[in-house]
Parts: structure tokens; C-alpha cells; sequence
């Protein structure tokens, strides 16, 4: 959630649904192409997740092209962010890569 928005996955697509009402809007089909996302964060810079493949992605909050981030050998878990990082938990360890 970021910015009075709620983003989610849902049959390979990403939303984002305004937090008070509303429905969501689609805003990539790019998941059917990368896998069943399992982590995800939302900052203004973007929205951060990763698949169950041991990809971490970006992707502008307003759509457009997938940015891979970094691959690791298991799913990125509990993906966060700050001002100028991706954090997440994976089988190696608690890893980072900068935006």
C-alpha cells in the first residue's frame, strides 16, 4: 500500500485500487510472462516485488516495463524499501540492491 493505494496481484495482473472504494485498475498483464509474485512493497519510486522463481523486479507505479532488479537461487520474502534500496529475506540471507 502507498499513496492512499492498495496494489495487488491477481491472475498475472497487477491493480492498484484507491484504499477508501473504487475497483481496481490494471496496471501490467507483465506477471503472466514472470511468475506468481510473493513479496511486494510500494514507495513513490515504484513498486518492489519478487517471484516465486527468485527474481526482484521494479515496476513504475503507473505501469510500463519491468526492471529486473536482481536473481537469487529462491523467492525473495518480506520485501521493503527506504530512500535508496530493495531489501528482502531469501535463502541466503538478508540481501539489498540499490534502486
Amino acid at each position: 500500500m502507498y499513496g492512499g493505494n492498495l496494489y495487488f496481484a491477481d491472475g498475472g495482473y497487477l491493480y492498484s485500487m484507491p484504499t477508501g472504494s473504487g475497483t481496481g485498475t490494471v496496471i501490467t498483464t507483465q506477471f503472466q510472462q514472470i511468475g506468481t509474485p510473493v513479496s511486494a512493497s510500494a514507495d513513490a519510486s515504484g513498486i518492489y516485488f519478487g517471484n516465486s522463481a527468485g527474481t526482484l523486479f521494479s515496476l513504475p507505479l503507473t505501469g510500463g516495463t519491468l526492471k529486473t532488479l536482481a536473481a537469487e537461487p529462491s523467492a525473495p520474502e518480506d520485501v521493503i524499501t527506504d530512500a535508496t534500496a530493495v531489501y528482502w529475506i531469501d535463502s541466503n540471507g538478508i540481501m539489498m540492491v540499490v534502486k
